[in-house]
């Protein structure tokens, strides 16, 4: 007979998925990527190893998902600001301030945890921004051709994620709102913008990024 999932079973499923990602996020963060094992995941959530396996794969799985959720949670909440802001590069600068300080902020130790343990997971992370930010771009410069705006997203990720990993290897030792505006004017300069409109797009971004 198939099994028919009830909607009670399907909230037990749930809060199971969702204690595993509590406990593996705890342990990442507590002893690193690298010395967390499967085994330990299961026993700091009080299940199988059986069960774990049912959901995800690996603890690779896990933090991938971790990490995924987590900024997919963040743009959801920061989209609403961005369409909030003129089109153009203010809705560019509150999208990648907001991501970039997710990052080192809220999100910080699971990102730690995939820069110093997790290249597949971070190439993942480094996909799906990528895929938002051509996005933001051919919605934000429609006029432009395709090739230059796939250049310019290139070159802002990958200013973006080089500064994220160093800041989180603690080999740029800069506070992440430090770090962040710079990124962001010199992007902006990038961008062809005068002075006097990088500083206000800059207060934008930074004003935009409390509200989420």
């Amino acid at each position: 007979m198939a099994y028919r999932q009830t909607a009670r079973s399907a909230k037990v499923r749930q809060a199971s998925r969702a204690k595993l990602l509590a406990s593996a996020r705890k342990l990442f963060a507590s002893q690193g990527y690298e010395a967390t094992t499967m085994q330990q995941i299961v026993r700091e959530a009080g299940t199988s190893i059986g069960n774990a396996y049912f959901y995800f794969t690996n603890k690779e799985e896990l933090l991938k998902t971790l990490l995924e959720e987590a900024m997919r949670a963040a743009w959801a909440r920061v989209d609403p600001v961005v369409e909030s802001v003129e089109p153009g590069a203010a809705r560019i600068a509150v999208a990648v301030y907001a991501n970039f300080m997710t990052l080192l902020t809220t999100e910080r130790d699971i990102g730690a945890a995939a820069v110093n343990g997790a290249p597949a997971v971070v190439r993942h992370l480094v996909q799906i921004s990528w895929d938002r930010l051509v996005g933001l771009f051919k919605a934000n410069y429609p006029e432009r051709k395709e090739k230059e705006l796939l250049m310019a997203s290139a070159a802002m990720g990958g200013a973006n994620r080089a500064a994220v990993e160093f800041s989180l290897a603690g080999i740029i030792n800069v506070p992440p709102k430090e770090l962040g505006e710079y990124l962001l004017r010199w992007h902006l300069r990038a961008l062809e913008l005068p002075p006097r409109q990088i500083d206000r797009v800059v207060k934008i971004a930074v004003a935009a990024f409390k509200k989420c």
